[in-house]
C-alpha cells in the first residue's frame, strides 16, 4: 500500500487462503466494512480553530489570575505597612488613616489596570506577529508548478500530479476564491468548493490525484496531461 510518505506492505495471503468459492461473499463484504472503517478513521480530523480558542482561553484566565493574585499581594504588603505605622507613631487620626487608605486604594487600582493594558498589548502584538509570520510563509502557486514541470522531466508521473493537485488549491487560496487548509480531506475541500464555477473540473483533479497518489493505480504520462488540464480548468 502506497502512503503519502512511505510504502506500507501488507501480506495478503491469509485473506487469499479464506476466499473460498463458499465464502467469497461474506469474506469481500468483510473486506469492505474494513475499507470503509479505514477510510471513517482517516477522515477524522481535529478541529485546530476549537482547540487554539480553548489553549488562548486557559492561557488568558491564568494570567488574569497572577495579576489578581499580584494585587492581593500588594494590597496585603500595604495593610502590614500601615500596621506597622500604626505601632510606630500610635493611634493616628481617623481622617489621615482614611485618607492613606484611599491613596494605597488609587495606587493599587493604577497597577492592575496598567498590568492589565500591558497584557493586552503584548497579546495584540503576538496575535499581529503570528498573522503576518504566517502571511509571509504562504507558498507561490508557480512554485508548485515549476516543481510539477520538474516531476515531469524526471519521469516521476505521480508526483507531477500532486505537484499540479497543490498548485490549483494554492492558486484557488491565493485569488481568496477558496480557503485552502491542509489538514481538511478531499472531501472537505470538494464541499467548500462545490459553489464553484469549475467545480467539477476540481473533483476530477482530486480523483485522480487520490487514485494515483494512494498506489490505487499507477501514473502515466497521459494521466499528467488530464491533471495539468483539469488544475487549468479549475482555476479558470
Amino acid at each position: 500500500m502506497q502512503l503519502a510518505d512511505s510504502t506500507l506492505a501488507i501480506d495478503d495471503g491469509p485473506l487469499a487462503d479464506r476466499l473460498t468459492s463458499d465464502a467469497i461473499d461474506r469474506e469481500i463484504a468483510e473486506l469492505g466494512r474494513l475499507v470503509a472503517l479505514t477510510n471513517a478513521t482517516i477522515g477524522r480530523r481535529v478541529d485546530t480553530a476549537a482547540a487554539d480558542a480553548t489553549l488562548r482561553s486557559l492561557v488568558r484566565d491564568d494570567q488574569l489570575a497572577q495579576r489578581l493574585n499580584l494585587g492581593a499581594i500588594i494590597g496585603t504588603l500595604a495593610q502590614q505597612a500601615a500596621q506597622w505605622l500604626y505601632d510606630l507613631v500610635g493611634r493616628p487620626d481617623p481622617n489621615v488613616l482614611l485618607n492613606a487608605q484611599a491613596v494605597v486604594g488609587i495606587l493599587v487600582a493604577v497597577a492592575i489596570v496598567a498590568l492589565l493594558v500591558r497584557g493586552t498589548r503584548e497579546r495584540i502584538r503576538n496575535e499581529t506577529t503570528l498573522g503576518v509570520v504566517a502571511g509571509e510563509h504562504r507558498v507561490d502557486p508557480t512554485v508548485h508548478l515549476r516543481a510539477a514541470d520538474d516531476a515531469v522531466r524526471s519521469g516521476r508521473a505521480r508526483d507531477a500530479i500532486h505537484s499540479l493537485y497543490l498548485y490549483a488549491f494554492a492558486t484557488l487560496a491565493a485569488r481568496e476564491i477558496l480557503r485552502y487548509d491542509p489538514a481538511l480531506t478531499d472531501h472537505e475541500l470538494l464541499r467548500r468548493a462545490a459553489q464553484l464555477p469549475r467545480a467539477d473540473s476540481l473533483r476530477d483533479l482530486v480523483q485522480l490525484h487520490e487514485r494515483v497518489w494512494f498506489g490505487l493505480r499507477d501514473a502515466s504520462a497521459p494521466d499528467v496531461a488530464r491533471a495539468r488540464t483539469l488544475a487549468t480548468e479549475a482555476i479558470g
